[in-house]
């Protein structure tokens, strides 16, 4: 079942699940109906999920320039409010 996710997950396949009923009425399940989906709807996921990590690491790399520039900032006023070197007497 794991590589059926993993199909699933890269949109190559559907599943339709299925189910029946009885004689006595008793809903059972059935099976799985696998289908392989056509490549051009495989390679739109493919390239959307290109595009959301692209996205991500764009996002995360704004993100950690804006922190860095903060740090930066903090440090500097920091070390004007609070010189390291002792005072002249």
């Amino acid at each position: 079942m794991k590589s059926i996710g993993a199909l699933l997950e890269m949109n190559l396949i559907a599943v339709e699940f299925s189910s029946y009923f009885d004689k006595h009425g008793l809903k059972w399940k059935g099976n799985n109906l696998y289908t392989i989906l056509p490549i051009g709807v495989a390679m739109d996921a493919f390239y959307q999920r290109q595009l959301w990590q692209l996205e991500v690491r764009v996002a995360r790399q704004e993100t950690e320039a804006k922190l860095s520039q903060l740090c930066v900032a903090q440090e500097t006023a920091s070390a004007e409010e609070n010189p390291t070197t002792p005072p002249a007497t």
